[in-house]
């Protein structure tokens, strides 16, 4: 939801349950025409020099391989602060690329979210994600935001309706979910709400 809201190409993941065990699933995003390249295999197919950071080195082996990054990379890093993803690794990003002929097509679809919204934290931790842990760029989001070069694009109306479906998403989760809680869903609705405050002032003050 929030990554409709964004704009932003991702892939859709459901939940599954196979002899009552859930599994989260989502279809294959490569085909006979495409296939990932992750993150890391970019980082290394140049040495990276030492007055250049992991994020600019990165953009700049996709700019010399023909496909410019720094906007779908932008969107990632801002659609993981608002969810509070901590597991953006540098295999779980990367660039679609013909497998016959090697060509670079373009940035991947983000995916493979699931590490967010305090799944592995306390309630009372969750309300208060302002600023949590981060990868791949730097140890926690606030820094890694500064790599932003701009918040223009974000459509903050659509995005605060989003967070109404958020909300009847966990709150049916709290309802369904033994141990969840309606408590656990109002810190996860409060820690999103602060995370969009903070992106909109800070796109406020870049202004």
């Amino acid at each position: 939801r929030i990554a409709s809201a964004l704009n932003i190409p991702h892939i859709p993941y459901d939940l599954l349950s196979i002899d009552g065990k859930p599994y989260s699933v989502c279809k294959d995003f490569v085909d006979g025409n495409s296939e990932l390249v992750s993150a890391h295999r970019v980082l290394i197919k140049e040495k990276k020099p030492n007055h250049i950071s992991e994020h600019r080195h990165f953009i700049n082996v996709c700019d010399r391989e023909g496909i410019d990054v720094a906007c779908s990379v932008d969107e990632m890093l801002v659609l993981d602060y608002i969810i509070a993803n901590t597991d953006r690794h540098f295999n779980n990003f990367g660039i679609l690329r013909n497998p016959d002929t090697l060509e670079w097509l373009r940035f991947a679809p983000v995916y493979d979210s699931g590490t967010s919204f305090g799944c592995d934290e306390l309630t009372p931790v969750i309300k208060l994600q302002i600023n949590p842990k981060s990868k791949p760029f730097k140890d926690n989001h606030i820094e890694q935001l500064k790599l932003v070069s701009s918040f223009d694009w974000i459509d903050f109306s659509k995005l605060y309706q989003a967070v109404d479906e958020v909300r009847d998403i966990f709150y049916k989760a709290s309802e369904a979910i033994q141990g969840f809680g309606g408590d656990r869903a109002e810190a996860i609705v409060q820690g999103l709400l602060s995370r969009i405050d903070a992106i909109k002032e800070l796109s406020e003050r870049d202004a």
